[in-house]
């Protein structure tokens, strides 16, 4: 049995499931690249000077799984977010089109 949901639960569905996955992929780089923006005490060398040099660190110190601390809250807060915008950019063009004589319909 096959259960066909409507169409805005589906693309609400799929915008969260590629901002999760967008999201799984760039979020070390934003770890990363806070690591980096870390300003030292003055009179003291810089800890983190590379984005391979740091992304070693922070794996060697802490392990692999730094890389992703605090993406549950991250996605707890982008994830709805981008379901929300992209269902009302979504619903906004449906919307036009079905009140432009001239724009065929987005079915």
């Amino acid at each position: 049995m096959v259960v066909s949901l409507p169409l805005s639960i589906q693309m609400g569905c799929m915008s969260a499931i590629s901002k999760a996955a967008a999201a799984l992929v760039s979020y070390p780089y934003q770890v990363v690249a806070t690591r980096m923006r870390e300003e030292p005490p003055d009179g003291v060398n810089p800890r983190y000077r590379g984005i391979l040099q740091t992304t070693r660190t922070v794996v060697r110190e802490s392990g692999l799984g730094a890389l992703y601390g605090g993406l549950t809250a991250h996605c707890i807060r982008v994830v709805p977010h981008t379901a929300i915008v992209f269902l009302t950019y979504e619903s906004f063009l449906a919307f036009v089109a079905s009140r432009s004589p001239s724009t065929p319909n987005r079915s």
